[in-house]
């Protein structure tokens, strides 16, 4: 029995896709690349915006196409939150988050018992490690409480297991993922930093990195450790989503600007390289075009080395859904525009001070002539090297120019 599995959204929902694949194998079914070749297509889906919606509705409609005789299986948020759509798409199975785990029982392996721990990750050299789930936070804006329930935490022992098999299968990078990493550990008396030393002290070479991290949870506990580590790297993806502090207690987020644009200050004295990514949302329920160029204003003074700008989707359930004052979407589409353009000259002025600096590199895949990786503050670099593969391998390398269109790197390499 053959199956095709494509992954919608987060990074959580990618390591959640790895370890369907893995049970699946392990019970005698084949991956295949080919819609036209398997029996069964599995989407794992996301419900956070109206675009992934769509993304999947248009893949199943495809798959459709190519296959007629092909059996459909969504799993995952879209089946929790909003079942009406899945049961519109017609598909052979619909399984919720907590169903989906069990797929290989549903297809008729009724002896099969759950591996709860992945031992690789499909195409990667870095590898994602899911330490917990759910989120307490209620953005006004965000369905995926109703997907994922209350934050809760995988025990600390059984991550520890899964990091050290990965690394001992030649992983060199571990990315940390979860709904709200910053609330790990609070229901077994735990915490985020705990659990982030006791990784620490594993006796193995590999670099490690959050997914992402809310504002509010960036402790001083937690900056102390970031400052000592020498596996963690110099980077998080901390969310920003407004500048403006009255949309924020609109959006129900737990910090005003000065919190944010302080933290970063005070992340960046800690360390010289340093870099933070972010989300910014255009278009929330109410912003004006002040609110809107306060974002281009933090921005600015914070230079961010990659920003993920999304519009506003109104998802059906939560309370930004009846706001009043809901933006145009053609203005929209101007702004999310307009902010593009502020990014990318943001981003290419950062890059552009990282010339002559040294880096060390997880070298990807090699595309064309150049090798594709990225640095441990998550610049991406390109690279010539033709003596020698370095594919997944960690290299020092220095910067010596930029590519403007792709807001990546050329680097030198140093040693391998």
């Amino acid at each position: 029995m053959k199956f095709f599995l494509k992954t919608f959204g987060c990074k959580l929902n990618q390591y959640e896709s790895q370890l369907i694949r893995e049970n699946l194998i392990s019970c005698g079914f084949q991956e295949t690349d080919s819609i036209y070749d398997s029996q069964y297509v599995i989407v794992a889906s996301c419900a956070v915006t109206q675009d992934s919606v769509k993304g999947m509705r248009k893949f199943i409609s495809s798959a459709r196409v190519k296959n007629p005789e092909i059996k459909i299986i969504v799993t995952g948020c879209w089946v929790n939150v909003y079942p009406y759509q899945v049961r519109k798409m017609q598909p052979y199975l619909a399984l919720n988050n907590t169903q989906k785990y069990y797929l290989p029982a549903y297809l008729g392996k009724k002896d099969f018992k759950f591996k709860n721990q992945i031992s690789g990750f499909k195409s990667h050299h870095r590898a994602f490690v899911k330490i917990q789930d759910g989120c307490d936070n209620r953005c006004s804006y965000c369905c995926i409480w109703m997907a994922r329930g209350k934050s809760h935490s995988r025990k600390p022992g059984e991550i520890l297991d899964e990091i050290k098999n990965l690394v001992e299968a030649g992983y060199k990078e571990i990315v940390l993922t979860g709904l709200c990493l910053g609330d790990y550990g609070k229901d077994v008396n735990y915490s985020i930093v705990k659990l982030l030393e006791e990784i620490e002290k594993l006796n193995y070479r590999f670099r490690m990195r959050l997914s992402s991290i809310e504002p509010q949870d960036i402790t001083e506990e937690l900056i102390e450790f970031l400052r000592r580590s020498e596996k963690f790297v110099p980077h998080l993806h901390i969310p920003l989503q407004s500048g403006s502090d009255r949309i924020l207690k609109l959006m129900n987020r737990k910090y005003d600007c000065d919190y944010f644009a302080n933290l970063v200050s005070k992340l960046k004295s800690h360390n010289k390289k340093f870099q933070f990514s972010t989300d910014i949302m255009v278009g929330f329920p109410g912003e004006e075009e002040g609110d809107f160029l306060n974002t281009i204003k933090i921005l600015k003074e914070l230079s961010p080395v990659r920003v993920h700008i999304f519009p506003f989707s109104p998802r059906p359930g939560t309370p930004a859904f009846n706001f009043k004052n809901q933006v145009n979407s053609r203005i929209i589409w101007e702004r999310k525009k307009k902010l593009q353009e502020e990014v990318n000259e943001i981003v290419k002025n950062n890059l552009e001070s990282q010339i002559g600096k040294i880096l060390q590199v997880l070298f990807e895949r090699k595309k064309d002539k150049w090798w594709v990786g990225y640095s441990e503050n998550y610049i991406k670099c390109f690279a010539q090297e033709n003596r020698k593969s370095l594919d997944g391998k960690i290299c020092d390398v220095k910067i010596t120019g930029i590519d403007y269109d792709k807001l990546a790197c050329y680097v030198q390499i140093l040693s391998t």
